[in-house]
């Protein structure tokens, strides 16, 4: 019985130490996903924040386009009324300079979010797996303690049956 009862003890200790690894193993997945979830709140601010940036640009461009010869720094007024032809064709490079800013704009918005969605994306993937690993730590941490309460139980009935033995030899 002494031999059961140092194996049952040295099976204790050792559940408890893999109960202590698995309880640091769970807070340091729970600590990333805690960051994961704040660098996911972080990106979208910011993705909300140069998607209003963008937009505004847009707009703005979209403005000047539709009223290229208001608030056009690239406008030179002619200096004569008889140069019709030339205000003409000022105005039609403004406008061309003016559509090709618009568009690379639109370029640099639609990079901007597909980058974004991206990033998304991918903490959201990182975040599923971290929920899926922590749930496998509870199942793990749950099994332990099943384990040390079974080999406590084996522990008092061992104590039980060597007081029986005790009693019966005295």
């Amino acid at each position: 019985f002494r031999d059961q009862y140092e194996k049952s003890q040295y099976d204790l200790e050792q559940a408890i130490k893999d109960r202590d690894i698995t309880t640091n193993n769970f807070k340091h997945v729970l600590d990333q996903l805690h960051d994961s979830e704040r660098q996911i709140s972080e990106l979208r601010k910011k993705a909300d924040d140069e998607r209003a940036k963008k937009e505004a640009a847009v707009n703005k461009l979209q403005e000047i386009v539709t009223n290229p010869m208001q608030h056009n720094p690239f406008y030179s007024r002619p200096t004569g009324s008889g140069r019709r032809h030339d205000r003409d064709r000022n105005e039609r490079n403004v406008v061309r300079r003016l559509e090709q800013a618009l568009a690379v704009e639109r370029n640099k918005y639609t990079k901007l979010q597909h980058e974004k969605d991206e990033e998304v994306s991918a903490l959201s993937d990182d975040i599923s797996k971290l929920k899926r690993e922590l749930e496998i730590r509870r199942d793990e941490i749950e099994k332990f303690k099943q384990q040390i309460e079974s080999r406590t139980s084996n522990d008092n009935i061992s104590s039980i049956t060597e007081e029986i033995d005790d009693d019966i030899k005295g």
